[in-house]
C-alpha cells in the first residue's frame, strides 16, 4: 500500500505541474487572442439579443395565431410542466407500489396520462429557432 500511496502522491505533483503549464498557456492564448475573443464575445452578445428578439415576435405571433411553424423555420414547442407537491407524489407513488422514492420520470407519465387533484399541469410555451433558417440572403 505504501508504494501505491507514494505513486499517486507522484502523479499529483505531475498533475499538478501540468495543470499550471495548461493554464499559463491558456493565459497566454487569451492575451494574444483578446482581440479576437472579443469579437467573438460581441458577436455572441449580438446573436443571443436578436435571437431573444425573434422568440419574443414568434412567441407573439403563436399567441394571436396558434400556428406553431412559423416563418423561415422558426418553431413553436409546448411543453407539459407538472407543478406538485414532492411529499404528495411520494405518498401517491407509495401507495401505488411504485417507489420508495419517487421516480418523477415515471411519475410525470402517470400523472400526465391520469391527471390527480394534487398535480397542476401547466404548459411551458417555447420558442426555437433552427441553426440554419431558410432564407436566401444576397452578400453585399
Amino acid at each position: 500500500m505504501k508504494e501505491e500511496i507514494i505513486r499517486l502522491h507522484k502523479l499529483r505533483i505531475q498533475q499538478q505541474e501540468l495543470i499550471s503549464i495548461k493554464k499559463r498557456a491558456v493565459e497566454k492564448f487569451e492575451l494574444d487572442n483578446k482581440q479576437l475573443i472579443d469579437s467573438l464575445d460581441e458577436l455572441q452578445l449580438g446573436i443571443s439579443l436578436i435571437s431573444d428578439g425573434i422568440k419574443t415576435v414568434a412567441l407573439e405571433e403563436y399567441a394571436k395565431t396558434g400556428n406553431k411553424k412559423l416563418d423561415f423555420g422558426v418553431g413553436i414547442q409546448v411543453r407539459k410542466v407538472l407543478d406538485y407537491d414532492d411529499k404528495d407524489a411520494l405518498k401517491w407513488a407509495k401507495e401505488h407500489g411504485l417507489a420508495l422514492s419517487l421516480n418523477k420520470t415515471a411519475f410525470k407519465k402517470f400523472a400526465t396520462a391520469d391527471p390527480m387533484d394534487f398535480v397542476e399541469i401547466k404548459e411551458n410555451v417555447i420558442a426555437t429557432l433552427p441553426a440554419e433558417f431558410k432564407i436566401e440572403v444576397s452578400e453585399k
